[in-house]
């Protein structure tokens, strides 16, 4: 059947409704196959009726499961009762016994759409990039990380190793264990009373960033491919502690002056990911900015030292993940000194110093990266 697929996208191309992978992008790509996304079936209902009016070969069109509960199937429905769709393919990625029936074709896994295509040369290859042996040995993973930036750069490594994933931001309220190999729990949320009890449970877990925890095992923040493959296939994890410049108070002022520049191609290198993903890390970055320095200005308006250390930390990882690491080590310092202040009801003058100029920098790179998305729009 997934010949079948790949013969119909060659000739009309492929919708699809949801937002796939990477190694979903990279497989259609090796294989010549045009890949439009579409946001809801009502603008992919007027995409397939601009195609048939002038004519051209219908694409395929793969719906994630989510999307098609959420539109209540109204795009297989619909196309369903119009003559001129009899021929249309329509997939369901995901599994959903509810919708299953009125899908031409249901593919459970990316695993399984790799390994039944006959496009590429080789079968354990996505993007002309090998898939390690192994790394799927310890089954799915789940990963629970509060900063969008991370959880970005994970599904990005998770998803190039075909690796089947969630990734979540908080503990879920129910949640299967036997559906995970291996639980990946950001440092912060180690000692949140929703995960304590997970921490009991017998599954395989790995704290991600702070210090490492007796009895668990251990990798860096963001998750960097080398460790994270070493980890999936059950191997001895090296671990290099990534080195931040001193910063201290005294050079603020030089870091204003400098040239705070962060871009697309230093986290593709550095993180080893796809320049789609990296760009897509960096404007998430960008995006959070905004909140942070709200809730930095906030916490120093109430003077409110746990909010302060909590925004500090959050800031220090953030920064971190994209290579900020003049910020990351400047927050850092704020969260070491307000550590000392937490039982106070107000804060010192060193403590305001340094969240007031962590904001000026922030500020900063807030203002570089406008001018850097607007120079990359502006080339196109």
């Amino acid at each position: 059947m997934l010949e079948k697929l790949f013969s119909r996208a060659s000739e009309g191309g492929l919708l699809w409704l949801g937002t796939p992978s990477e190694s979903h992008r990279r497989l259609f790509s090796d294989a010549s196959i045009h890949l439009a996304t579409m946001p809801n079936s009502f603008e992919t209902l007027c995409a397939l009726e601009t195609i048939r009016q002038q004519k051209h070969a219908l694409p395929v069109v793969i719906v994630d499961v989510e999307v098609a509960n959420r539109d209540h199937h109204c795009l297989a429905e619909t196309t369903s009762k119009v003559a001129e769709y009899s021929n249309l393919y329509t997939v369901l990625f995901g599994k959903s016994e509810v919708s299953e029936t009125l899908y031409s074709q249901v593919i459970y896994s990316t695993r399984e759409l790799i390994k039944g295509s006959n496009v590429l040369i080789e079968q354990q290859s996505v993007y002309g990039q090998s898939i390690p042996e192994g790394v799927n040995a310890s089954g799915r993973v789940l990963v629970i990380e509060k900063s969008s930036t991370n959880r970005l750069i994970a599904k990005g490594l998770l998803s190039s190793l075909s690796v089947e994933h969630d990734i979540v931001e908080t503990m879920p309220n129910y949640i299967d264990l036997n559906r995970y190999g291996v639980v990946f729990i950001a440092y912060e949320q180690y000692h949140v009373p929703d995960v304590q009890w997970l921490i009991d449970q017998p599954v395989r877990k790995v704290i991600m960033g702070g210090q490492p925890t007796e009895g668990l095992e251990h990798t860096s923040v963001p998750l960097r491919e080398k460790e994270l493959v070493s980890l999936l296939k059950r191997a001895d994890v090296e671990l290099k502690t990534l080195e931040q410049p001193g910063v201290g108070l005294a050079n603020a002022q030089e870091l204003l002056a400098g040239e705070l520049c962060l871009d697309v191609a230093s986290i593709s290198s550095r993180l080893n990911l796809s320049e789609d993903i990296a760009r897509l890390v960096l404007v998430t970055y960008r995006g959070d900015l905004d909140k942070q320095m709200t809730a930095l200005n906030k916490a120093q308006v109430d003077e409110n030292p746990v909010a302060l250390k909590a925004v500090a930390h959050k800031i220090k990882g953030a920064s971190l993940s994209v290579g900020a690491h003049e910020i990351s080590a400047f927050a850092a310092i704020l969260e070491s000194r307000v550590a000392g202040v937490l039982h106070e009801t107000t804060l010192s003058t060193a403590v305001k110093d340094s969240a007031q100029q962590l904001t000026e920098l922030l500020a900063e790179i807030k203002r570089n990266l406008d001018e850097y998305f607007s120079q990359e729009g502006a080339h196109g």
